[in-house]
């Protein structure tokens, strides 16, 4: 078993967590003999031609009126090229074979009282998807969940981090490195969630230095000391799942808890380079922002954005229907995201379509023209007075304490321990630093896609785990420490 098959293993055992965590109940055979069974490496689904492997397979809690419950095939890829168009024909033929099984035109009488379910197809993957396997996964409703973004890169290189280290521990109880890693890193998520009342904890089936590679993997996954989540599935009204990563959790989760009514939410798009980025969903209140960023594949941004003003107003119709109610589950709870277009007050506040559109075509014309001379005064070579005076200019605008925590580790000689940020922020001792640095990251990038510094900028706070999980310190990127003190 190599590292990449361990890794994707891995990964497995990811989305089988986030499914539970998402109003999803996984199935083993015992739940439905009659259409699953274990054989060869794990779950097979009957369908009218074959059976079918799952790597993850789960059912709705939720009821939908009206409707056949629906049953979700998940296929996880921790790989580094782009998933193929292979996968999705072969998603496609399995989704509709399993569906068509009890559609005879002359069934048997025991077949009318079976339980009948609507079985959908989802691939998750970390390298992203070809634009053939895009362009088929729209036509034929098959969910694609493209991991390769910014916000995501540090699962895949993470998961493989693990896979490597599984592979040095050396198989437990006989087992292959593969089985025992993904059992052992299932019991820890099922440990973590137990911590938040969704799970019960039982023994580790494997030995004690397996139980401690993964909780500590399982920990750096999730970034977290609670049982709260650091990724949520968004369910909208269309073939396709969105995966959110918020900018900070508890935030979110103290926004949402006891909240009955929809969330009103704007959508934007955030560059990150040449038609590459995360949209981003963001709420405003008198408690402050909060954000979250999700992918989406480049052919369903083709099909909900275009370039020309004259079919914005059709596309913005598009766009909304789509997007226009995102449901999230938290903590076992559904909160519903209503999409509702403010009046932008900056460039950066422009409506979703219309951002990644101008964006869009702004990038094709660079392209077709020559580079321009790098200037010195601009940055060409890293940070420079200007910028740095920009971000902790937009930090302090948005109220973010992160402004105050560099220019205070810089004093400090560059950086500042977790306890310094809590005493300095004020915060409780029951919240977490997951999430600390991405506000200054984000402005980081926002800063590069305007021309201030170049790609190559460091980004402004680096994160200090030492041999554990927990962040044990902030540092300020050197080149932005020495112009503070030179300042």
């Amino acid at each position: 078993m190599s590292m990449t098959q361990t890794a994707g293993y891995l990964l497995e055992e990811v989305v089988a967590h986030l499914l539970r965590s998402s109003g999803y109940r996984l199935l083993d055979a015992t739940d439905d003999p009659d259409a699953l069974v274990v054989a060869g490496n794990g779950l097979r689904v009957r369908g009218r031609g074959a059976q079918h492997q799952a790597d993850a397979l789960g059912d709705l809690d939720v009821p939908i009126p009206f409707s056949l419950p629906v049953r979700l095939f998940v296929e996880a890829k921790c790989v580094r090229d782009r998933t193929g168009l292979d996968v999705i024909r072969n998603a496609h033929g399995v989704v509709h074979d399993v569906n068509e099984r009890l559609h005879s035109s002359s069934p048997e009488m025991g077949d009318l009282y079976r339980r009948r379910v609507q079985y959908r197809y989802s691939v998750f993957s970390t390298g992203g998807f070809s634009e053939d396997a895009q362009r088929f996964a729209l036509a034929h409703q098959i969910s694609l969940v493209d991991l390769s973004s910014r916000d995501w890169r540090e699962l895949a290189d993470t998961l493989r981090a693990g896979a490597r280290s599984a592979h040095k521990l050396g198989p437990g109880n006989g087992d292959t490195v593969a089985a025992w890693a993904r059992r052992a890193l299932r019991e820890a998520l099922r440990t973590l969630e137990a911590a938040d009342g969704r799970a019960t904890q039982s023994r580790s089936p494997v030995g004690d230095s397996h139980s401690i590679w993964a909780r500590e993997l399982s920990a750096r996954i999730l970034r977290r000391r609670s049982g709260r989540n650091d990724m949520l599935l968004g369910f909208v009204d269309a073939p396709f799942i969105l995966i959110l990563s918020p900018e900070d959790t508890d935030a979110f989760v103290g926004l949402a808890a006891g909240r009955t009514e929809p969330l009103p939410v704007d959508i934007f798009w955030e560059a990150e380079g040449p038609l590459e980025g995360d949209w981003t969903i963001e709420h405003e209140s008198d408690a402050g922002v909060v954000r979250l960023t999700f992918p989406l594949p480049d052919a369903l941004q083709e099909v909900i954005t275009v370039a020309s003003e004259e079919e914005q107003r059709a596309t913005a119709s598009r766009a909304k229907a789509l997007l226009s109610t995102i449901t999230v589950y938290v903590e076992g709870r559904p909160i519903r995201l209503q999409y509702r277009r403010r009046r932008p007050t900056s460039s950066r506040q422009e409506p979703a379509v219309a951002r990644w559109a101008n964006l869009r075509e702004s990038f094709r014309r660079k392209k077709s023209l020559p580079p321009e001379p790098a200037d010195a005064d601009q940055g060409a070579r890293g940070w420079n007075l200007r910028a740095v005076g920009e971000l902790l200019h937009r930090l302090d605008q948005g109220s973010y304490v992160q402004g105050e925590i560099i220019r205070h580790a810089v004093a400090l000689g560059g950086s500042v321990t977790r306890e310094q940020i809590y005493d300095l922020a004020g915060y409780p001792p029951d919240r977490t630093l997951r999430g600390f640095s991405r506000p200054t990251s984000r402005l980081r990038d926002e800063l590069v896609q305007e021309g201030l510094i170049p790609g190559s900028a460091a980004y402004p706070l680096e994160v200090d785990y030492g041999t554990g999980v927990t962040a044990l310190q902030y540092k300020v990127a050197p080149e932005i420490a020495a112009i503070l003190r030179s300042s």
